[in-house]
């Protein structure tokens, strides 16, 4: 039963959520790729996915409704597959493992916030496939008391330059390597 539930996960169908050992302040709780189902092994009693140089505690399914809504299978309301981008747009766009350096063709960005280092997270992300994500979803994902990506960013002095790469529009938004 359980080879058959990790089954599940591997394939999307079922997201989990988890914190990456060694616990600290900044430890933020975050969807577990598909892919690492096969590669870690799953600890269903202590509720943990490790592997060489990996651990991830505090492991939580999520229900398959609110697995959908974060990762539809399919396209959903709240992310809307688009032309995929160019090859070298992702690689233009990196954010650093502990999401405090945001880097756009070149130019580094240092991101303090942690509401902003979940946005950014979930932006970069979401590059790779393509995909549009909604304002007032991300935003609440990402714990912001902020009706806009602005105001979210509000006190950053980053923000200024960096919005010329994010782009919003019908209540979506996502980020782009050109100006």
């Amino acid at each position: 039963m359980q080879q058959s539930f990790i089954d599940i996960l591997s394939r999307g169908e079922r997201l989990a959520t988890g914190l990456e050992a060694p616990l600290g302040i900044r430890s933020v709780r975050e969807i577990i790729s598909p892919e690492l189902w096969s590669i870690l092994e799953a600890d269903f009693d202590e509720s943990e996915l490790i592997g060489p140089h990996t651990e991830i505690v505090q492991v939580e399914v999520l229900s398959k409704e609110a697995s959908e809504k974060l990762y539809p299978l399919s396209a959903g309301p709240d992310l809307v597959p688009i032309i995929k981008t160019a090859p070298d747009t992702q690689e233009l766009i990196t954010l650093s493992d502990d999401d405090r350096q945001l880097t756009i063709a070149g130019k580094t960005y240092l991101v303090r916030g942690e509401i902003q280092q979940v946005i950014l997270r979930r932006l970069v992300d979401a590059l790779p496939s393509g995909r549009k994500l909604v304002v007032a979803d991300l935003l609440k994902f990402a714990g912001a008391n902020a009706n806009s990506l602005q105001n979210a960013f509000k006190g950053s002095p980053h923000y200024e330059p960096m919005k010329k790469h994010l782009r919003v529009e019908g209540g979506l938004c996502w980020l782009e390597s050109k100006p």
